[in-house]
C-alpha cells in the first residue's frame, strides 16, 4: 500500500474485499469460510498494518487526528 492516509488505498482494499465476496458467493456451505480465511484474513492483516502506520502520520491537530464523537 502507498502512503498512509491515501483514500485510494482504502478504496482498493474495499474493492478487493468485495471481489473476494463475489467470487465465493456461489460456494457451498463451509467453502466460503475457508476461502475467507485464506484470502480475506491476510488482506485484513495488511490493511491493519497500513492503518497502524497511517495513525502515526496523522497530526494531532489535524481533523483526522481528533476523536469522533457520536450523540
Amino acid at each position: 500500500m502507498r502512503c498512509p492516509g491515501d483514500p485510494h488505498e482504502v478504496l482498493a482494499v474495499y474493492r478487493a474485499f468485495f471481489r473476494i465476496e463475489r467470487q465465493i458467493k456461489e460456494l457451498s456451505d463451509e467453502e466460503p469460510l475457508r476461502a475467507r480465511q485464506e484470502r480475506t484474513v491476510p488482506l485484513l492483516a495488511q490493511f491493519k498494518a497500513w492503518l497502524d502506520n497511517a495513525v502515526q502520520s496523522v497530526l494531532p491537530r489535524d481533523s483526522h487526528g481528533k476523536p469522533s464523537t457520536t450523540p
